[in-house]
């Protein structure tokens, strides 16, 4: 049985979601560019008191520079840098954060692909990146392995097919990593299950995925993480960003709820949240807090209720039917729900029968030849 962890993403001393937390992660090219950046994430650290330290490269900030024409280099002679004119990062600045944070995970330097449209113009930002994040994987595996070898290393997945991460991992070669990190924002349920079916296959059993918020791929990674991988890690700064537009995430489903001070509320609705934070206060005292008191509350309780559910959806995956029983208490979304028992039904059954399962799940690219492997 494996592990499920929801890190905390985007925090800061000043947004920290509660005392302490378990896991945080860091970005390298924002919490790490300069002494100041470096001196504010070990207080953050020094604060929260988390069991795991994870620093991310910091790949989003290449595609919000590819957006707004930032300049973009990738000099090690150089130093960390991150504006809004220019960012600088090399995969030695990466390990250097992560020596400097005493980190236990860290995730290799990566040039993410965007979102668009058309199986061409997949192909070609596919092509173009490839090359990055060849070599930028490579050159991390070299200086995990002469610097800090105690540091857990994950390589980042930019691929939109499979075809495209079989070609990546060829070009890896042999280099030694512990997992995967793959990015959701451009993958449906279907796809993120596709995936990990095809990780488990290559004998990976760490897997982290970003910027996870919707409730499906918490519930599909709470099964598959206590079934098939030793390790399954989540983050989001979905909590904070929710705050910041005052939005109360339900703790049922996590749909975001608007909350502002205009909103006139229905007195007859009953705050049922059991964080600490919502205990014996109805939504009008919530709606009516101050706007620092009211940020911090809502990260707060934001961040709670994220945690909670992962958590509750990992205790009830122990089987398939009582996690399927679990979400129908907790959301109406009937098509999810179905969809998620499907994924989770065929990669059961092909476990039992040894058949491949990724050409039962959608219409991936390529079929791989590979057979199923049974649980972990």
């Amino acid at each position: 049985m494996g592990e499920l962890v929801i890190i905390c993403a985007g925090a800061g001393t000043e947004s920290l979601p509660g005392r302490q937390v378990g896991a945080l992660l860091f970005n390298a090219p924002i919490d790490g560019q300069s002494e100041s950046a470096l001196r504010g994430s070990e207080k953050l650290i020094r604060i929260a008191k988390p069991e795991i330290v994870m620093v991310d490269s910091g790949g989003f900030e290449f595609l919000t520079a590819e957006t707004k024409n930032r300049e973009i280099t990738f000099d090690e002679t150089k130093p960390l840098y991150s504006s809004k004119r220019r960012i600088n990062i090399a995969p030695v600045h990466v390990v250097e954060v992560a020596e400097r944070l005493q980190a236990d995970i860290m995730v290799a330097l990566d040039f993410p692909v965007r979102k668009i449209p058309g199986r061409r113009e997949q192909e070609i930002e596919f092509k173009r990146k490839l090359e990055f994040n060849v070599k930028w994987s490579i050159q991390a595996a070299e200086l995990r392995e002469s610097r800090c070898p105690e540091v857990s290393l994950f390589i980042p997945v930019q691929c939109y097919t499979l075809d495209h991460l079989d070609i990546f991992q060829k070009l890896l070669g042999g280099i030694s990593f512990d997992g995967f990190s793959l990015p959701v924002r451009n993958l449906g349920l279907r796809d993120i299950a596709i995936f990990l079916c095809r990780f488990y296959q290559m004998g990976v059993r760490r897997v982290h995925l970003l910027e996870v918020s919707t409730f499906p791929v918490i519930a599909l990674s709470a099964y598959l993480g206590r079934h098939y991988f030793r390790w399954v890690s989540l983050d989001s700064t979905t909590w904070r960003h929710a705050a910041q537009d005052r939005r109360y995430l339900n703790p049922h489903d996590l749909s975001g709820e608007f909350i502002g001070a205009e909103v006139i509320v229905d007195e007859r609705i009953e705050n049922d949240c059991p964080c600490p934070w919502c205990r014996g206060r109805t939504f009008t005292y919530i709606k009516n807090l101050p706007g620092t008191e009211k940020g911090y509350f809502l990260k707060a309780h934001n961040f709670w209720v994220t945690e909670r559910a992962a958590k509750e959806l990992y205790e009830r995956a122990k089987t398939l039917v009582s996690l399927v029983e679990a979400l129908k208490r907790r959301t109406r979304k009937t098509d999810k729900i179905e969809e998620l028992h499907e994924i989770l039904s065929v990669i059961d059954a092909s476990k039992e029968s040894g058949v491949d399962p990724i050409g039962f799940l959608g219409n991936s690219p390529i079929i791989p030849q590979a057979p199923f492997l049974g649980g972990a």
